[in-house]
């Protein structure tokens, strides 16, 4: 379950604005670390306790200091501004971030109805019906595609480059909903919002879903205020702070965030006692178990992919605590410890199962994603399918790409070979863009060659993996001539220096080598791109063979140590299960599949 963080900068009473958006950082990096999946920043204006005016800004700052996490509006009030600009502000924070941003639009005003005339101010300036038109336009924009008869045709969103944001389309009524759906957008349901008739929407969003070219199959999700304590009776005292900030709000008098104290003294009238009553219905209050429980029945209910959760607390540290147990109860942050890494397994490992029926076994086995080889799109040409439809059915899969494998062999290769692979680089990190995959892999060359050639050849492959939007994982071979280890490895992408490539450090190939964690301990969190794991057996193994390859607890890999020092060093990307062995591939798939990923929950620290 992937679940996101929806901070709405709330001020509190005692507080600054100031103080609100760098507790939004503080609260960015915490939930960052904690391993959720999106944080997306909230527009309100004139709103004495909410500081975020500008997502747009704050989005730049939170993705700067943060390394894994989406970052993104949720979000835009595009009836405020022109489709062109709000184009150009996402392509800019994607190019600075590419793979990392979020673009959620919304046409509710953020404001009283006065603030929102001001905001439209303008000969230009566009009514809330008009947003069907400016949400087209919008995505035009980002794709550098409006239509031959537009009268905007031939005006460019700058800056152009490979990948755009990813767009989700919010509301809290049917009208988002089936707007999302005739354009094939992603739509999130603001249940914090309004409560009542939110599953049938949701439902009713998957049902006339539409492709598009940025989705072949519905994505939802439902946004949800929630606050989790170590008790029940905690929790529901400081939900008491957001009773009388909604009284205020909705009798016409806005003010910062109240303390527990402050909602505690407050004198409430029926009326106001009524208003309460009626927020509470779009809570989710108690303990982390309490909690978890009534979101995973919303999302069945609701039908939907993710959560997102806002939660506003007076006590910034109850409301960082809110977040942190909230992680544990689902299972982000493992044993007690930080520990984000999300698992993926790798096609390879169930190399004679056909790739329809692998897709349908990971996602049912609870693999969190998948990695996909040059080898996929291959068979599928040989079968007479199309690199498209191989993506459509990726995608129809609902599950995440954690990586895409390009070919050996560009390291060292010269002429017409060379000029080859570096074509089918472009067109694996094209795939793998397109599938919102921000990641490729690839081995080094089986033989020798010049060190500084591959360095060369590395920096030439990164600028290719930059033009696309995705970051490049070099893995050494244990079973190669040359780049064999882990130093030798490192010596050659230190001297390649690019930034848009890293290392691949499989567990198999440095158990193979004698490397032991302690070593991890003295590569930079930077340099690590990807990680893939296997166990090596302790006896039989042949020189240049790797088919041998086994789930860990199984052979002579220290797992629990290798996993811990990857966490220390910050890694939070996709570890990918790449386990060829032939005695697997005459198993049922399935069998492999749930064998595996039991076996990597059995040793995860």
């Amino acid at each position: 379950m992937r679940i996101g963080v929806l901070d709405q900068s709330p001020v509190r009473s005692g507080g600054t604005p100031a103080d609100a958006i760098h507790e939004t950082l503080e609260l960015a990096r915490a939930a960052d670390g904690w391993g959720y999946h999106r944080y997306w920043l909230a527009e309100h204006h004139s709103t004495p306790g909410l500081a975020g005016a500008s997502p747009e800004v704050l989005i730049a700052q939170v993705a700067a200091v943060t390394s894994r996490i989406r970052v993104g509006s949720g979000g835009v009030m595009l009836p405020h501004y022109s489709a062109l600009k709000v184009a150009e502000q996402f392509r800019m924070l994607e190019t600075i971030h590419p793979g990392r941003i979020d673009l959620g639009i919304g046409r509710a005003p953020g404001s009283d109805q006065r603030t929102a005339r001001i905001l439209r101010v303008g000969s230009g300036a566009l009514g809330a019906e008009q947003y069907p038109r400016q949400v087209q336009d919008l995505v035009a924009f980002l794709h550098d595609d409006l239509p031959a008869e537009h009268p905007w045709r031939g005006v460019h969103a700058m800056p152009a480059g490979p990948s755009i944001p990813e767009l989700w389309m919010l509301g809290s009524s049917d009208d988002s909903a089936l707007l999302a759906a005739h354009l094939g957008q992603a739509f999130c349901f603001a249940h914090f919002i309004n409560e009542q008739g939110g599953a049938e929407v949701t439902r009713a969003y998957r049902e006339r879903f539409c492709a598009s070219p940025d989705l072949a199959a519905p994505r939802s999700s439902v946004a949800v205020f929630a606050v989790c304590a170590e008790t029940e009776d905690q929790a529901r005292r400081l939900a008491r702070s957001r009773d009388l900030f909604i009284v205020r709000l909705y009798t016409g008098r806005p003010a910062p965030y109240p303390s527990v104290e402050e909602a505690e003294r407050y004198p409430y009238n029926a009326q106001e006692v009524a208003i309460a009553q009626h927020a509470a219905r779009r809570s989710v209050v108690g303990t982390p178990e309490q909690v978890r429980e009534r979101l995973l029945a919303m999302v069945a209910d609701y039908q939907a992919d993710e959560l997102i959760v806002v939660t506003i607390t007076h006590d910034f540290k109850a409301r960082l605590r809110s977040y942190e147990l909230l992680a544990e109860a689902f299972d982000i942050a493992v044993g007690g410890k930080t520990m984000t890494m999300r698992l993926s397994l790798h096609t390879w490992t169930l190399d004679t199962t056909p790739l329809p029926e692998a897709l349908a076994v990971i996602k049912k086995t609870g693999w969190d994603a998948v990695e996909l080889r040059r080898l996929d799109f291959e068979r599928a040409a040989q079968a007479g399918e199309s690199a498209e439809q191989v993506l459509a059915l990726v995608r129809a899969s609902g599950l995440p790409v954690a990586c895409v494998g390009v070919e050996l062999g560009w390291l060292w290769a010269t002429g017409e070979e060379r000029a080859r692979l570096l074509r089918v680089f472009a067109e694996q990190a094209a795939r793998a863009k397109a599938l919102g995959c921000a990641t490729i892999m690839s081995p080094v060359d089986r033989g020798r060659g010049d060190a500084a050639d591959a360095a060369r050849s590395i920096r030439e492959v990164g600028d290719i993996a930059r033009e696309h939007g995705v970051r490049l994982a070099v893995e050494f071979n244990s079973q190669c001539e040359q780049l064999n280890a882990l130093g030798p490895m490192r010596e050659v992408m230190a001297q390649a220096g690019h930034p848009q490539t890293g290392l691949l450090l499989d567990t198999y190939h440095l158990g193979r080598t004698g490397a032991s964690p302690r070593e991890i301990a003295d590569v930079r969190p930077e340099e690590i791109a990807y990680v893939q794991y296997s166990d090596v057996p302790r006896t039989g193994l042949e020189a240049g063979k790797a088919l041998d390859r086994l789930p860990p607890g199984q052979g002579s890999v220290p797992f629990k140590e290798f996993f811990a020092a990857f966490a220390r060093q910050g890694y939070a990307g996709y570890a990918s299960y790449e386990a060829p062995n032939p005695a697997a591939w005459k198993r049922p798939a399935e069998d492999v599949a749930r064998e595996a990923l039991a076996a990597t929950r059995a040793v995860m620290p």
